[in-house]
């Protein structure tokens, strides 16, 4: 269906409203502080440690490619890595190990304490003697407290292995 010139005009004529209401502001990369959480939360990962909870807002919503999908607040985000480890142990995988790229896609908000951005992602793991990859697109949005310290409000996984 072909739609009347002046119904094209009048949406392409709310484009930067659209983008001024949402108050989002491209630049070129996250800071070191709003990544700094997410560099935890690798670390820690990468560690095998427990993720630590300072890392996350109170209603932090986590979203992957496993039931039940999503998970909301601090006690939601224990139950995500408990189910990660679950997941994994039942696989029989060792040696989980995740590096990320370049941060893409950042946004803050105008008053500077919302970001979001996506990181490219490699997830390796070896499951009987045979290393496994997962590659990822990682979105984090993040938002400044109260303490000018920043955390994860979410996290979503998106396997992508077509990188």
């Amino acid at each position: 269906m072909k739609l009347p010139s002046s119904v094209v005009a009048a949406a392409l004529a709310l484009v930067p409203v659209v983008f001024t209401a949402a108050s989002a502001q491209p630049t070129r990369t996250p800071s070191a502080a709003m990544l700094a959480p997410v560099q935890r939360w690798i670390d820690a990962y990468n560690a095998a440690q427990t993720l630590p909870d300072d890392i996350f807002t109170d209603d932090v919503v986590i979203t992957d490619e496993f039931p039940p999908y999503a998970w909301s607040g601090r006690v939601g985000a224990r139950a995500w890595g408990a189910r990660i480890e679950q997941s994994f142990q039942k696989r029989r995988a060792t040696h989980e190990h995740v590096v990320t790229g370049t941060p893409q896609a950042f946004m803050t908000s105008q008053a500077g304490d919302r970001a979001s951005f996506v990181l490219p992602a490699t997830l390796t793991y070896d499951v009987e003697g045979k290393t496994q990859t997962d590659r990822a697109l990682w979105l984090f949005v993040v938002v400044k407290g109260g303490d000018n310290s920043w955390k994860i409000a979410a996290d979503t996984w998106t396997q992508n292995n077509n990188q």
